[in-house]
């Protein structure tokens, strides 16, 4: 599984837009606005590409947000894939919607967002017990932050092993 893959959705009727790394699940960011355009989805990957290694792989929704050219362009200049989620197919995101249920059950069902910046406190309340404490099953019950610490300690054995270290 590779870990230069991200996943990127919008919650419409939320107005959420959040981007998942595939292979520890950690949500890498989460932001509310009233609208989410293309160029909004650039500046929220150039402040993650920022603040994490680079990326080869996105799979998106059709939203109008990812299928923008301004996300294309950027992509075309990163040398990003993306990969589109085939529209009305649920299961071809996964992932994603595995996300966007728990996001729902832990945080939207119990906070009632009085206004965007509200949401975006609760958003930002909720995202590091998300990425530190949560287990998950895919990641053998660890959280996302012990399962990133692990995919490291293998990507070091490995390169240790073949002799690249």
């Amino acid at each position: 599984m590779s870990r230069d893959w991200w996943l990127c959705d919008l919650m419409r009727h939320h107005g959420c837009k959040h981007q998942i790394e595939h292979y520890t699940r950690k949500c890498l960011a989460f932001d509310a606005s009233a609208r989410i355009r293309g160029i909004d989805v650039v500046a929220i990957l150039e402040r993650i590409t920022r603040e994490h290694r680079f990326l080869k792989r996105i799979k998106a929704d059709n939203g109008p947000e990812c299928i923008s050219k301004d996300l294309n362009r950027w992509a075309y200049g990163k040398h990003v894939e993306l990969d589109f989620s085939r529209a009305g197919k649920l299961s071809t995101n996964a992932l994603v919607e595995a996300f966007i249920y728990r996001f729902r059950q832990e945080c939207l069902n119990h906070d009632c967002c009085m206004s965007l910046e509200d949401a975006r406190s609760k958003l930002t309340a909720w995202r590091p017990g998300y990425n530190t404490e949560r287990p998950h099953s895919s990641l053998g019950y660890l959280s996302t932050t012990q399962g990133e610490l692990k995919a490291i300690n293998e990507d070091s054995t490995a390169a240790y092993d073949t002799g690249k270290i």
